[in-house]
């Protein structure tokens, strides 16, 4: 009874996670590197959709893209 605070069947909240984890696997995943555009990776969607192009920071270390096998997208709080 300590650990739960004086309640006596404590119980999870049963709240619906409104946001999943979105997983990219190596062969939907492209890095780029221009002047124009600066360095980029780009994620593949399903067929028709649109990819999502996401800028990488100017210090990212574009040598070590070919270790990189997974790419997971993840809600924040918002960010």
């Amino acid at each position: 009874m300590k650990k739960s605070g004086g309640v006596r069947k404590p119980k999870p909240p049963n709240k619906r996670k409104n946001y999943m984890t979105t997983r990219w696997k190596k062969a939907a995943i492209r890095f780029f590197e221009g002047s124009l555009f600066r360095k980029r990776v780009e994620l593949s969607m399903a067929q028709g959709q649109p990819k999502i192009d996401i800028p990488l920071p100017r210090n990212f270390d574009m040598s070590k893209t070919a270790y990189i096998t997974t790419i997971d997208l993840c809600y924040n709080y918002g960010q």
